[in-house]
């Protein structure tokens, strides 16, 4: 019997066996790729992810991200199958007895480029278009019985309505992305630029600071003050975090953490303290619960909730997983309660420094506080 049908005959799926592990997306991509491949009959030792990508984009409809990070997760399997020794004593294993020593290199070389060739990017190239410019009808634009309703909604009774109705009202006078109002200390609020008053960005898109005139829309300011003058805010951070108790706590760069977040704005803080760009999918493991913004499988929930409830003591954790493909895991400790205000999340510990987006490089130390 030859060695390629030796390979053909396995028993059970190789990728499965050897680099199968990780979490339950991840496993879950692997197991759809998996039967797939059997569906099809396409060999395990020579993936056909061209034909994997038309399945997922034009017969079951999934967008292009996201079939590229199916097959990010796929490539990555393959990856970590070629660097196992294990995985080559099998293979070698399963070569003729009498083939000689350079026999057998010589098949096991031809099998590893092939199958790295097999994997390669350019051979199932996926096209995300991006629309740099829209017509107005692809708006949705507020009317002004719209912008009433979002205003009045929080209310001014309490103080969390005082701030929530001064963050829209700021947004919406101004235009200012939500990253970016978070980012706003007291001094950004009134700054003239010639003869009218502005609000300063310190560091927007693209790292650059603007000034952007309020004109006829200051009632935003208005609003905004007299959230600073209810909450006794005279410096620092514009918008804080409330406990109950009306307890304040802030963050380093005016990045907010407070009681009540939820996992999706968690995944944002993450992402931006490692420094990363949000180019892939993620998810939150809490005991037998999962979190995601796309549920895949029955444990899976929407990230939208609320972390609180499950961080109720010291010591309980959050397990963070980040692009698929590359399988970068966190975890995430509760160390202490805090009531006072407080620059957080602040980095305390690291080893080196944070890998880049779509990298390969591995054991990154770090935490946040």
């Amino acid at each position: 019997m030859t060695w390629d049908i030796q390979l053909q005959q396995v028993e059970a799926h190789p990728i499965q066996i050897y680099a199968g592990g990780g979490s339950k997306v991840r496993r879950s991509r692997l197991n759809r790729f998996c039967e797939w491949q059997l569906t099809v009959g396409n060999p395990w030792h020579l993936p056909d992810l061209a034909a994997w990508r038309d399945q997922l984009i034009d017969i079951e409809g999934l967008k292009a991200k996201t079939a590229g990070d199916y097959l990010s997760t796929v490539r990555s399997a393959y990856r970590h199958f070629l660097r196992s020794n294990d995985v080559r004593q099998w293979l070698y294993d399963l070569m003729p007895a009498d083939s000689s020593p350079e026999r057998k290199l010589a098949l096991m070389t031809e099998f590893e480029t092939r199958l790295r060739n097999a994997i390669d990017p350019n051979n199932a190239p996926i096209t995300i278009i991006e629309v740099q410019d829209e017509g107005d009808t692809d708006h949705l634009w507020l009317t002004p019985p719209h912008v009433a309703t979002l205003i009045l909604t929080p209310g001014g009774d309490t103080l969390k309505g005082l701030r929530d109705t001064a963050m829209m009202a700021l947004m919406l006078c101004t235009g200012v992305r939500a990253a970016e109002l978070l980012a706003l200390d007291v001094d950004d609020l009134q700054v003239m630029f010639g003869s009218t008053l502005a609000l300063r960005v310190k560091s927007g898109k693209g790292s650059k600071q603007r000034l952007i005139p309020y004109g006829a829309q200051d009632w935003g300011l208005t609003i905004t003050q007299q959230w600073l003058d209810r909450a006794g805010i005279s410096s620092g951070a514009v918008f804080v975090g409330m406990r109950k108790g009306d307890n304040f706590y802030l963050t380093k760069e005016g990045h907010q953490v407070p009681a009540g977040i939820s996992f999706h704005t968690l995944h944002g803080i993450v992402q931006i303290v490692m420094g990363w760009e949000n180019y892939h999918l993620y998810r939150f493991d809490v005991g037998c619960k999962s979190f995601t913004s796309e549920p895949l499988a029955g444990e899976d929930h929407y990230s939208d909730e609320p972390i609180d409830a499950y961080l109720t003591e010291i010591g309980y954790q959050l397990f963070y997983e980040y692009d698929f493909g590359d399988h970068w895991e966190h975890v995430i400790t509760l160390e202490k309660f805090l009531v006072r205000e407080l620059p957080a999340p602040l980095c305390i510990a690291g080893n080196r420094a944070c890998s880049p987006e779509d990298s390969d490089v591995y054991h990154i130390r770090w935490q946040v506080h």
